[in-house]
């Protein structure tokens, strides 16, 4: 969530105060200066407009709404993502994520009784079988 809140305008220019978020929307460089997507909008929003900005870093977005309170800023821009289809693919994924473990353990259950069936038709005597059924196809 981005809260650049905009303070009046003092000798033409205009501070946006931002609380740090997260690449690449909005951070800071190694200089400790805003940058990201967001600030290069409002970095653009002035090339075009004319006007002088100022990058004002809060520490939180809580800090930002207390300025807000206290009348030291007169307005703010507030950002949103709609996460409805992350949230989708990440409840399928655990849906995914909790049948695959249960046939892992069904797999795992099943093991002993598959071992068993080989064992047992490894030690079945065909040959003795054959021997039976072609006695009786003589009988018949």
């Amino acid at each position: 969530m981005l809260l650049p809140a905009i303070t009046a305008l003092a000798g033409g220019e205009l501070k946006i105060v931002y609380n740090v978020g997260v690449a690449p929307l909005k951070f800071e460089d190694t200089a400790s200066r805003a940058v990201g997507l967001f600030p290069d909008l409002w970095q653009l929003w002035a090339q075009k407009s004319g006007k002088q900005i100022k990058f004002v870093r809060t520490a939180s977005f809580k800090e930002s709404l207390q300025l807000l309170k206290d009348g030291r800023i007169v307005g703010a821009v507030v950002s949103f993502m709609d996460i409805t289809e992350r949230r989708q693919m990440e409840r399928e994924l655990l849906q995914a994520k909790e049948k695959a473990e249960a046939l892992k353990l069904e797999s795992e259950a099943m093991a002993p009784l598959c071992d068993k069936l080989v064992q047992l038709a490894e030690d079945f005597d065909f040959d003795s079988i054959q021997k039976i059924v072609g006695d009786l196809a003589d009988i018949s």
